[in-house]
């Protein structure tokens, strides 16, 4: 459970590692921040977190998932160091 500003958010790990080899990766979802909060920095510091886990863990290469309209995220996951990979296949039901 995490707590921010008298705001409660249950949610799982942002971030989880295949350990099996030989492709081991991690992956972030779920990086949110209360509205109250935003840009202090808080994304930033839990996502070079994550990325520092992940490499102390082994891991080569680290993936998010980000909406193409969802600018806002693009610059700040970009800032961080991910690299656009246009590679997603989607089957609407």
């Amino acid at each position: 459970m995490y707590s921010f500003v008298q705001e409660r958010v249950k949610a799982p790990r942002f971030c989880s590692i295949d350990r099996t080899a030989p492709s081991r990766y991690g992956y972030i979802a779920n990086v949110c921040v209360a509205k109250s909060a935003r840009r202090q920095g808080i994304a930033s510091n839990m996502l070079y977190y994550a990325v520092a886990s992940a490499k102390t863990n082994g891991v080569e290469q680290v993936f998010v998932h980000v909406d193409r309209n969802n600018t806002t995220a693009q610059n700040l996951y970009q800032k961080i160091g991910f690299e656009e990979q246009l590679f997603l296949l989607r089957l609407q039901t």
